[in-house]
């Protein structure tokens, strides 16, 4: 599923935003599922995840397939 977003993003010349999905993340916890972040609604906390509550030595991680070539910062 790519992203979408309910806000225009104020944008740097030459930077486009880059649609994505969700290829893979560590467990998430409760509601707070990966594809949560393919809809970008700040002020909703609906629109977040989380990883599950493991030892810290444990990472959590989010993985992203981008749709096109793009540099990320």
């Amino acid at each position: 599923m790519p992203f979408s977003t309910t806000t225009t993003p104020t944008l740097l010349p030459g930077v486009a935003p880059v649609p994505y999905s969700i290829a893979g993340c560590s467990e998430h916890s409760g509601h707070y599922v990966a594809e949560n972040i393919l809809v970008d609604r700040p002020q909703d906390p609906s629109s977040r995840w989380s990883g599950a509550q493991q030892p810290p030595s444990m990472k959590q991680w989010i993985l992203l397939r981008l749709e096109t070539l793009g540099i990320v910062s």
